[in-house]
């Protein structure tokens, strides 16, 4: 399970591919040399949708925490100035779909409010814009109301790293 997401995510970050297109993709970078035990059935869109059931939501935070306490420290990335932006996005998440209860219907820039929508907020440092906390709602929430619960997150998060000596304040 870890090299196939470690895949997509390099795949994402470098040369977006469908997941029918990875086998096709990988085959044609250096990464083939590296691992060359991956097989094309192990790239399969249906070895993704496995894979990413096995990753439970509650456990999606702590990797990212994990991650990104290893990218401040060995980038040495300057925390002095954070930004914080709230948005949401509208998906075409079928109406009767009950796997996906943060898509609600809500407001949304672009006057999609006959699709379902998630909110999410995100912090990230002043220079570079490198992510460091996000946070998914409810659709049908709003900033306003939700900012105080993702900045007391933040806080909690960033306040754990510094006693736990993991980070420089």
């Amino acid at each position: 399970m870890g090299n196939y997401i470690a895949i997509a995510a390099i795949n994402r970050a470098h040369s977006v591919v469908s997941k029918q297109g990875i086998w096709e993709w990988f085959s044609q970078t250096s990464l083939m040399r590296e691992l060359s035990e991956i097989t094309e059935e192990a790239l399969s869109s249906q070895q993704f949708r496995n894979n990413m059931e096995r990753i439970k939501m509650e456990n999606c935070q702590q990797i990212w925490k994990e991650l990104i306490i290893g990218v401040i420290q060995k980038e040495k990335i300057d925390l002095s100035s954070i930004l914080y932006d709230g948005t949401n996005y509208y998906t075409f998440i079928d109406t009767f779909n009950a796997h996906c209860s943060p898509a609600k219907r809500g407001k949304n820039k672009q006057g999609r409010t006959n699709l379902r929508q998630i909110n999410y907020s995100l912090f990230c440092t002043a220079g570079g814009h490198i992510p460091l906390l996000y946070d998914t709602y409810e659709g049908n929430g709003n900033d306003y109301t939700h900012f105080p619960v993702s900045l007391q997150k933040f806080c909690e998060f960033f306040k754990g790293m510094i006693n736990s000596g993991r980070i420089d304040n």
